[in-house]
């Protein structure tokens, strides 16, 4: 997880860069980093706790917590699901072998679609997907786990190749988000930074309710979202 932090605040820029769905916005690569960077405290703290001698349901916990309450902007939200449903399979075992492994990848792209109303084709949701049936596959080819591994890289690799000519068509529209974590959707509180408890709230939820007099709600906003903004 660790290096997964790092390697996302190495590439957040080109990330950024790519970031062209549903708004070109530029913050997917920053909103999954700092995401990433709450997961990474929160293992720090565990690891802190139990000195080092957390096991795999603990560090699955941990994983699945942080994410969550650390989760910015709409692609850390995707993000932070794509890490429980890891997290629940992973966390249900002393050792992750292959079926228990292409089971959270499964789970995960699962839970990644049912977080979006309206989900869409040529984004991450897709490449979980892939990378899931990439898994699977290979558990039923008999493969290891790391066999199963290798399944899940190249069929996810393949998906992202693909999705430039999927999004080609997409209408550029911002999706909404069936059912933010812990009900937070349904009240969220008009304050400066639009918190409740520690968890921030999607983008499109900050585009209705921040106020104009600081144009921000927990992230920087878009001149967009904006010109969106009840006058």
């Amino acid at each position: 997880m660790i290096t997964f932090r790092d390697a996302l605040r190495a590439h957040q820029h080109q990330l950024n860069r790519l970031n062209v769905y549903p708004v070109p916005d530029g913050d997917t690569g920053t909103n999954m980093a700092l995401t990433l960077e709450a997961v990474a405290k929160e293992l720090d703290a565990l690891d802190s706790r139990l000195d080092g001698a957390a096991g795999m349901g603990a560090v699955c916990r941990a994983m699945a917590h942080g994410s969550l309450m650390g989760a910015r902007g709409n692609s850390g939200v995707i993000l932070s699901q794509l890490l429980r449903g890891l997290a629940d399979r992973l966390g249900a075992k002393d050792h992750a072998g292959a079926e228990t492994l292409s089971d959270g990848l499964v789970t995960a792209s699962d839970l990644a679609y049912k977080a979006v109303a309206r989900p869409v084709e040529g984004t991450i949701l897709t490449v979980a997907r892939a990378a899931g049936e990439g898994a699977a596959a290979g558990v039923a080819a008999g493969a290891g786990l790391l066999g199963v591994v290798e399944r899940a890289r190249a069929a996810a690799g393949e998906a992202l190749a693909k999705t430039p000519t999927m999004l080609h068509a997409q209408p550029r529209r911002q999706p909404t988000f069936r059912s933010w974590p812990m009900s937070v959707a349904s009240s969220v509180s008009r304050t400066r930074n639009t918190r409740v408890g520690t968890i921030s709230t999607p983008p499109m939820i900050c585009a209705s309710t921040a106020t104009k007099s600081k144009g921000r709600c927990g992230h920087r906003m878009t001149r967009a979202a904006m010109r969106r903004l009840p006058r």
